[in-house]
C-alpha cells in the first residue's frame, strides 16, 4: 500500500476532502472515522478537552487507522500550537482571525525557521522519540503541515482581503456560528446578512489563488453543495451528528408508544 498523503498535499488538489470534528475523550470515533472513508479528523481543544496526553493519544488513533489528524487550539496565542504539533498533529486550525497579523502570528507559531519561531525538538513524537534525523524532520514538517486559519467575526469579514494577504495560509474556515453571533443574529444561518457574509468569505478565498476554502456541512445536501463549490476541506461534527440520531431514535421511540396507547383504547361505543 502506498504512503498515506498527508492532508495538505491532498487538499492540494482540486479533490474535496472529509473531516470529523471530534470533541475528546473519543479516540474510539477517531478511528471509526478512519475506517468508514473519512480523510481526517479536526480534534477540538477550542470547544473541548485541551488534555496533551488525551490529545497524543487521539493523533495515534487517528494514525492507526490511517487518517490525518489536525487540532483546532483555543487561539492563535496558544501554547497548544506547539504542543499539538510537538505529539504528531499534521494541521492546525486557528479560531478567530480577525486581521492579517494574527494569520501571521498564527504563521510564525506552526513553521520552523526562517518561515516561523516554533521550537524545535526531536524528542517528541512527532521526531519519533529522538529517532528521526533532522533534515527528515525539518523536511516533512515544511511539507505536511497544514495551517487554517477561521474567520468568524465581523472584523474578520471585514479584513478578508488582507487576511488572504498571508501567502502561507493553506485555507480559510468559515466559523457559521461565531460569525453570525459577531453580525447579531446568531445561529440565524440564512438571515440576509449571514449569508452575505458566508458568500463574501467563499468569493474572497476562490479569487485567491493557493488559499482553500473550508466549511462545515450539517446535512448530505450541504456537502453536496459545498463540494460543488469546490471546498477543499469539508467538516462534519460528531456531536451533532450523535444529537441528531439519538434525538430521531427517541422521538421515533416516543411516537411507537403514542401509537401502542392508542392501540389500546377501545373505541367510542355506538348505538
Amino acid at each position: 500500500m502506498p504512503p498515506r498523503q498527508s492532508t495538505r498535499v491532498a487538499q492540494a488538489g482540486r479533490d474535496s476532502r472529509l473531516g470529523l470534528i471530534v470533541k475528546m475523550p473519543s479516540a474510539a470515533t477517531v478511528e471509526a472515522a478512519g475506517h468508514v472513508g473519512f480523510d481526517f479528523v479536526l480534534l477540538d481543544t477550542e470547544h473541548g478537552s485541551s488534555d496533551m496526553l488525551e490529545l497524543e493519544h487521539h493523533i495515534r488513533a487517528a494514525d492507526s487507522a490511517g487518517i490525518g489528524a489536525l487540532v483546532r487550539v483555543s487561539s492563535v496565542g496558544s501554547p497548544d500550537i506547539l504542543r499539538a504539533l510537538d505529539a504528531g498533529a499534521e494541521g492546525i486550525v486557528v479560531p478567530h482571525v480577525s486581521v492579517v497579523q494574527d494569520a501571521e502570528r498564527a504563521v510564525a507559531e506552526t513553521h520552523y525557521p526562517p518561515l516561523g519561531r516554533r521550537s524545535l525538538a526531536l524528542s517528541t513524537r512527532a521526531g519519533r522519540q529522538s529517532t528521526s534525523r533532522l533534515a527528515s524532520h525539518l523536511g516533512t514538517a515544511e511539507e505536511k503541515i497544514l495551517l487554517i486559519a477561521q474567520v468568524e467575526d465581523a472584523e474578520g469579514l471585514e479584513n478578508i482581503d488582507r487576511i488572504l494577504e498571508c501567502d502561507d495560509l493553506d485555507g480559510i474556515f468559515i466559523g457559521p456560528a461565531d460569525l453570525s453571533a459577531s453580525l447579531g443574529h446568531p445561529g440565524q444561518f440564512d438571515h440576509p446578512l449571514v449569508r452575505s457574509g458566508i458568500n463574501q468569505i467563499v468569493e474572497a478565498v476562490k479569487g485567491k489563488s493557493g488559499s482553500r476554502l473550508c466549511v462545515l456541512a450539517e446535512s448530505e445536501k450541504d456537502l453536496t453543495y459545498w463540494v460543488d463549490q469546490g471546498a477543499g476541506l469539508v467538516f462534519v461534527n460528531a456531536p451533532a451528528l450523535i444529537a441528531g440520531s439519538l434525538r430521531r431514535m427517541a422521538e421515533a421511540f416516543a411516537s411507537s408508544r403514542v401509537d401502542q396507547d392508542l392501540d389500546g383504547v377501545p373505541s367510542a361505543a355506538t348505538d
